[in-house]
């Protein structure tokens, strides 16, 4: 059975290599406590910000049924970012929060 996208999740995460992780975790165990795990798409904004924010987000993509990846480029400013992730995600519902939620 396919889950049907209701919303999705836009963080923007520039240089966020020190809370990313734990921020996935507690948004992960936050919608499963919701049933909302399967009906949401989690899309994440990672521009090169010359730390292991990427590599620590792609470490916790398990976490989430539905998960993007969106890398727009260089660093050219957070709201190219988040359109970049708008963009992206799908379902009727887009919210946007930063890394630390």
């Amino acid at each position: 059975m396919t889950s049907v996208i209701k919303q999705s999740i836009i963080i923007g995460a520039l240089r966020e290599e020190q809370r990313i992780g734990q921020s996935l975790q507690e948004l992960s165990e936050y919608l499963r406590k919701q049933n909302l795990l399967d009906a949401t798409e989690l899309v994440i904004v990672v521009p090169d910000g010359g730390d292991k924010t990427k590599e620590i987000v792609l470490s916790h993509k398990a976490h989430f049924p539905h998960f993007r990846l969106v890398e727009p480029g260089a660093p050219l400013g957070k709201g190219r970012d988040i359109q970049a992730g708008v963009l992206q995600a799908t379902g009727a519902l887009k919210i946007f929060m930063d890394a630390d939620l």
